[in-house]
């Protein structure tokens, strides 16, 4: 664990920063306006470089905005009004929006409904912001090329809007659900209880639209989109924290889906991943429940079923928040970590590859530290798998 000094560090991205083959962590502090910099080693993260970033940063990320070749880092602070945007810019991603190969930068700007767009003019500096009016309280975008023109298009997911995305959009996510080679896209809609799936066509909006209903108080908190029964098909799961079930909706291809089959999971499930856990080829959930302080292992059975639940404790009061799978002690079987909010560590479950798993092993991450989220890459080089936790 390495402190960053700061008493609530919110975001975090990862990429070569000093240009010496090693990765370094970004790490930007909503309370102390900080930017912190711990540089990479072949052993690790040695002693960190701190900046300011002014008001309350809220999401980091980074990009090469000079065309030198070195990465530069992008901030966006949420009580400052910074990168000349509307107010309160809460999500910051980065792309070629105009096709001139220069990077530009796009906000989401949660209390004024709007998403700035600033173009890069390849030197580091960017033209004054493209204001453009979302839904209301705009969380999370994710961009793609929606008509298959070669340009990049944003979709954003609006908190508390009403429109094409319905109620209380808390996640976004896009991918290709019918094999038409054009991108779509899937929103959890935890306000009226459902998703929305939005085909993608050339030329035309997204005016086709469907609505996998998740149930009445489900209140779905994030979708996973895999082949679940092996017909070269997405399909969808949800985890539905209102009604403590996961949703499978298996798709027909032309983004149409049967009727939902539901299994139990623990008290309030928030987050979901999926892996294969039992080394049969076939997809398996992981689910993190946020009041039973437990995570949920369904075994796939290959035909878009599952076996009932089986469940491991992560600790009393640990109410976590989020769970990722990978191989953390290269043994090629792979593993769980959850983030423990109520008990501030981080916890892994070793698997044993054959469906079972160690009980846990915990990692402190600093009192009043209420680890979020996690980013997971090889930062020594040793080809080993490590992980790095935002708070």
């Amino acid at each position: 664990m390495y402190s960053t000094g700061a008493t609530s560090p919110i975001s975090l991205a990862v990429g070569d920063i000093n240009k010496d083959s090693r990765l370094n962590v970004i790490v930007v502090s909503n309370d102390t306006g900080a930017l912190n910099i711990p540089f990479g080693s072949f052993e690790g993260l040695e002693n960190q470089v701190n900046y300011s970033a002014d008001s309350s940063p809220y999401a980091v990320t980074i990009g090469d905005l000079n065309n030198d070749g070195t990465l530069g880092i992008i901030i966006a602070n949420d009580n400052s009004n910074d990168i000349l945007t509307s107010s309160n810019p809460y999500v910051v991603a980065i792309g070629d929006l105009n096709n001139d190969t220069r990077l530009d930068i796009v906000v989401a700007n949660y209390h004024s409904d709007a998403l700035s767009v600033l173009l890069g003019h390849g030197n580091g500096s960017f033209a004054d912001e493209n204001r453009y009016d979302t839904g209301f309280m705009p969380a999370s975008i994710a961009n793609g090329d929606f008509n298959n023109d070669t340009r990049l298009d944003t979709a954003v997911a609006n908190c508390s809007g009403h429109d094409v995305t319905c109620s209380n959009s808390v996640s976004v996510a896009v991918v290709d659900l019918n094999n038409g080679t054009l991108v779509d896209i899937v929103v959890a809609n935890s306000g009226s209880n459902d998703g929305s799936v939005l085909l993608g066509f050339v030329n035309i909006d997204f005016v086709n639209r469907t609505t996998i209903t998740t149930g009445n108080g489900s209140k779905p908190r994030s979708f996973v989109i895999g082949d679940f029964n092996n017909d070269s098909r997405m399909d969808i799961v949800a985890a539905n924290s209102g009604s403590n079930k996961i949703a499978i909706f298996i798709g027909y291809g032309n983004f149409t889906f049967l009727n939902p089959m539901t299994y139990a999971t623990g008290f309030r499930p928030m987050s979901i991943s999926p892996g294969d856990f039992n080394n049969d080829t076939q997809l398996d959930i992981v689910i993190a429940n946020y009041d039973s302080e437990s995570v949920s292992i369904f075994l796939g059975y290959g035909n878009g079923s599952f076996a009932t639940q089986e469940t491991y404790s992560t600790g009393s009061n640990s109410y976590l928040y989020f769970v990722t799978v990978g191989d953390y002690n290269n043994d090629a079987i792979q593993d769980i970590v959850v983030g423990n909010q109520g008990t501030n560590n981080l916890g892994i479950f070793l698997g044993y590859g054959k469906g079972t798993f160690l009980s846990i092993i915990l990692y402190p991450t600093g009192y009043g530290s209420c680890p979020f989220s996690i980013v997971v890459g090889d930062f020594n080089n040793d080809r080993k798998s490590r992980f790095c936790r935002s708070q």
